[in-house]
């Protein structure tokens, strides 16, 4: 009979789920199913721990409808987090796991803007899209012509208290070659490698 129950209600949520882009059920056997609307081929769906270690990671090879089943038996109690990594974003599904059973909170998933980098010319320009108003720390490296992989620290800023957070980085026509851009916001850090 609670098989039958855990059957109809897995159902019901796949029933449900194109109304809603993503959502999750989980059972009392530790097992969980994630289904995320709208994927695109080459996304990326991880699962990480809360010390940020990954434990499981998948790119997409499919557009449209995703669907996998996840057996987190071998958890210890904790919190975790499904993320679902697109071109300019982060989907972060939060995931508790307790004695006996899985918690996955689609209510509480948020989303975390990716920066964005472009160049042109000698150009950086530096954009994300920052609702929470989360302070953004921009650091541009050069790298020594002399020692490969080894960058020099050039220019470091906090931008704050905006919707928007971009930059414009105009570097030295004189300094041509590799420059490394790191932005950290908030846990979370983005590296872009590029070359003028």
């Amino acid at each position: 009979m609670k098989k039958v129950l855990n059957t109809v209600l897995m159902f019901c949520l796949l029933s449900a789920s194109t109304l809603t882009e993503s959502y999750a059920a989980a059972d009392i056997n530790k097992r969980a199913m994630i289904v995320l609307e709208n994927v695109k081929d080459g996304q990326t769906l991880t699962l990480v721990s809360d010390l940020g270690e990954i434990l499981y990671k998948e790119e997409i090879t499919q557009t449209g409808r995703y669907v996998k089943n996840f057996d987190l038996a071998s958890l210890p109690k904790g919190k975790y987090q499904f993320e679902l990594e697109k071109d300019f974003e982060i989907k972060v599904i939060p995931v508790t796991v307790m004695n006996d059973e899985v918690l996955l909170e689609t209510e509480k998933a948020t989303i975390v803007y990716k920066p964005v980098v472009r160049v042109k010319e000698e150009i950086v320009y530096v954009s994300k899209l920052s609702l929470d108003h989360e302070p953004m720390t921009v650091k541009l490296y050069y790298e020594d012509s002399m020692a490969k992989n080894n960058y020099e620290l050039i220019f470091a800023e906090t931008l704050r208290n905006e919707d928007v957070l971009d930059r414009a980085y105009k570097l030295s026509k004189k300094e041509k070659g590799n420059y490394r851009v790191v932005i950290s916001t908030g846990d979370r850090t983005f590296t872009e490698y590029i070359k003028i």
